[in-house]
């Protein structure tokens, strides 16, 4: 049974733009960006107060920054569509303050700006948002501290304050907040063994965050298992290619080089062509580079 965001998303609107939603989500997850860009497009069009489409408008940028590269243009486009995002949101909860999607909306559009912002050192920036989406992580604590929506918005949190530099903390103990990197993991772990649909966020913050650990091995456990239900997701597939060729498993990155080349969506014209050129460097490599062997 669906449960999390996707189906409050969707409980919520009407059966015309229900359907758009739904394919929109599945074109975003299976990474058919100009598919589901198409369909938040002509929902924020159609329904221009109503936040859900604005907000998966904004996790394509972050995606593409966040999993496929850091390019700075990538996460300036998030942050501005995520600011648009917030502000219809917000507008609306003003409206209608019991409206439980709204609050993992804001929750997670604020999480993921201060993920977004301390990548790209703007601390400050990042501390401001998780001020502000730990007022909304509360709230869905008050629902109940163990929703997996909550651990990810806390888990975020928890990691982000134990990463940044300890001159900036003073900020976070300002409005009562403190940080743990190994809690943050352990939160957004207890999300991605969940069976609601937040896992499929968790568990890719995950990947990359134990890949930032130096983890690589963890790291490719959550790629897996993503890739387990969206096979056709080209960025997972670009980032498991990656950690695969650092760890060795030359024949195993060649193969998934080779998935990404194949890939026929436009958005991702960089990293396939960086993928047809990786997959026939590892060819030319000795048995022994291919087979990973020393």
């Amino acid at each position: 049974m669906r449960s999390g965001l996707l189906l409050l998303l969707l409980l919520v609107a009407p059966v015309m733009a229900q359907d758009r939603l739904t394919s929109g989500v599945e074109a975003f997850y299976s990474t058919d960006w100009a598919k589901a860009d198409a369909a938040f497009n002509t929902l924020m069009r159609e329904r221009p107060n109503e936040p859900q489409a604005y907000f998966f408008s904004a996790m394509m940028p972050f995606w593409t920054y966040f999993f496929a590269g850091e390019d700075p243009a990538q996460a300036r486009l998030f942050l501005a569509r995520s600011e648009t995002a917030i502000r219809v949101a917000e507008t609306r909860l003003k409206a209608h303050p019991s409206d439980t999607t709204l609050v993992l909306l804001l929750n997670g559009l604020h999480g993921y700006r201060s993920l977004v912002a301390a990548s790209q050192k703007e601390y400050r920036k990042a501390m401001s948002s998780s001020i502000s989406g730990y007022g909304y992580t509360k709230q869905l604590m008050g629902y109940g501290a163990d929703r997996p929506d909550a651990m990810l918005g806390l888990g975020v949190l928890q990691y982000m304050i134990g990463s940044i530099p300890g001159e900036i903390r003073w900020m976070a103990a300002l409005a009562g907040l403190s940080g743990d990197k190994s809690e943050g993991l352990r939160l957004l772990n207890q999300a991605a063994r969940s069976q609601a649909d937040v896992r499929h966020d968790a568990t890719m913050i995950l990947s990359f965050l134990y890949e930032r650990e130096n983890r690589n091995d963890l790291a490719l456990v959550h790629l897996n298992r993503f890739l387990t239900r969206w096979p056709n997701n080209t960025v997972a597939r670009f980032r498991q290619a990656r950690l695969l060729e650092e760890t060795g498993r030359f024949g195993e990155a060649a193969a998934a080089y080779r998935m990404v080349a194949a890939s026929v969506h436009p958005s991702f014209a960089g990293i396939r062509d960086f993928s047809r050129t990786k997959a026939a460097h590892l060819a030319l490599a000795t048995p022994s580079h291919v087979s990973g062997t020393p």
